[in-house]
């Protein structure tokens, strides 16, 4: 299990998250921007301003590789179905590399801009890119050339996220023009199903191929065919803040503005207000047992989703984050250590600890964390 950070490199965990080692000799940085498995086992990583590193020994070492690679801040990293690697950056365009890292050429064939976003790829190895101002680009050949994707009917070309609808057709959000999907079936442009004057910000799909949508409107929405037809699922209070999580299939809990926490178990159409405190939820797991579990200013947990009990060992301590896989719970802490008795001075650092729970959440255990660290906003278990 790696964990890249900015600011504090690369950790390593080889104990399901129970202590972390940092890994960084060799980097040349601390400011680590993107992780990529190569197929062989190479761990690969994208840096702000100083290029990709690899590791051939699960990230003991690490090896710079930069030759040809003039523009180094590296936005993400992509491999293709014949073995290249692309790196993206912003600024510089797209890289690639097709002697596994030893030298990069840039691969901009097709592409008027230098500023990339994200990669993704659809089931028969095509790789789509974001860009700022300029929309969506496909390559069918590993990135050696690119093409535009149609802009026929698009409302704003510069693309805030991009994700792929189960039948493999675009769904894009932009910064002014909301939500478009490329039709494919029949008129073959971008469709605008609803509010095009608005911003999407992210996109999420969960486990029953259903796509959720948020952004600068004061609603989420929700598509269960491919970006045709969008349901609204709630709105803000004032417009400020919009949350969700989806513990598991059919059950989503949904915060508007800090206000109560409402729970569906119908995949969002039902909403019922949970006795949750109208605090800031923060994630939400389902452990093997099917209790729930939810991050908040303290830890609650439910069997059904609408009645919740604190665990007590945490009291109203904001947890920031919880992740949970094959048995195994982490949660992250986050509260102000008390300040020094006077003379005055200022308050001290904020105290961050980490604690993972092996039985369903009925007892935890600390683990170690990387010394003088900030927050920890988010954790995970696994690659």
């Amino acid at each position: 299990l790696f964990v890249a950070t900015m600011g504090g490199g690369i950790f390593r965990s080889t104990d399901g998250a129970n202590s972390w080692t940092a890994v960084n000799n060799g980097l040349k940085t601390l400011n680590i921007t993107a992780l990529k498995q190569y197929p062989n086992g190479i761990m690969m990583a994208g840096s702000y301003g100083h290029g990709v590193f690899y590791s051939t020994n699960n990230g003991t070492n690490w090896l710079q590789s930069t030759t040809g690679l003039a523009y180094r801040a590296i936005t993400a990293l992509e491999t293709t179905k014949n073995g290249y690697i692309l790196a993206a950056t912003y600024g510089g365009g797209v890289y690639q590399s097709r002697d596994t890292l030893k030298t990069w050429k840039k691969s901009n064939s097709g592409i008027p801009t230098q500023f990339a976003h994200k990669f993704t790829k659809n089931t028969a190895g095509e790789v789509f890119i974001a860009t700022n101002g300029r929309g969506v680009y496909v390559s069918p050949n590993d990135g050696l050339s690119w093409g535009i994707v149609d802009t026929t009917g698009i409302e704003d070309l510069n693309v805030t996220c991009i994700i792929l609808s189960g039948s493999n057709e675009e769904i894009i959000g932009t910064r002014n023009g909301g939500i478009q999907y490329y039709d494919k079936d029949l008129y073959f442009m971008w469709r605008t199903p609803f509010q095009p004057m608005m911003g999407v910000t992210s996109f999420a799909r969960s486990s029953n191929n259903r796509i959720y949508a948020v952004g600068t409107f004061e609603s989420m929405f929700v598509t269960t065919n491919n970006g045709r037809n969008w349901t609204e699922l709630g709105k803000y209070k004032d417009g400020n803040e919009i949350v969700a999580h989806t513990p598991k299939p059919s059950f989503v809990l949904s915060q508007f503005n800090k206000a109560a926490v409402q729970f569906s178990n119908d995949y969002g159409n039902n909403w019922a207000t949970t006795n949750l405190p109208q605090q800031a939820l923060n994630g939400a797991i389902n452990t093997n047992t099917n209790r729930i579990f939810a991050a908040t200013n303290g830890l609650y947990y439910s069997d059904d989703g609408l009645s919740w009990t604190k665990v007590t060992r945490f009291g109203d301590t904001v947890i920031p984050s919880i992740a949970y896989l094959n048995g195994v719970m982490v949660l992250s802490l986050y509260y102000q250590a008390p300040p020094p008795p006077p003379p005055p001075s200022d308050p001290p650092p904020p105290i961050v600890k980490l604690y993972a729970s092996t039985d369903g959440g009925n007892t935890f255990s600390q683990m170690a964390y990387p010394p003088n660290q900030a927050h920890c906003r988010k954790v995970r278990i696994g690659y």
